[in-house]
């Protein structure tokens, strides 16, 4: 069925769609660019109450990781 109209993702179809892309960018660009730019390591700060929004992706990330 052909309508012209983008696809809606249910929700867990959208959340494994973010977690490949994530996933893709964090293994093939992320790694390039760090290279470019001679940085060897990459500190993300989380405070109680007060997280940077990335840490909750990694944190995600890593637990569906850890699961699968």
């Amino acid at each position: 069925m052909k309508s012209g109209f983008a696809k809606i993702m249910r929700l867990k179809e959208r959340d494994e769609f973010r977690d490949r892309v994530l996933d893709e960018r964090l293994h093939t660009i992320l790694p390039g660019i760090m290279k470019e730019n001679d940085i060897e390591m990459w500190v993300t700060i989380g405070r109680e109450y007060n997280e940077d929004p990335v840490i909750h992706t990694f944190f995600l990330l890593l637990s569906t990781a850890q699961e699968g």
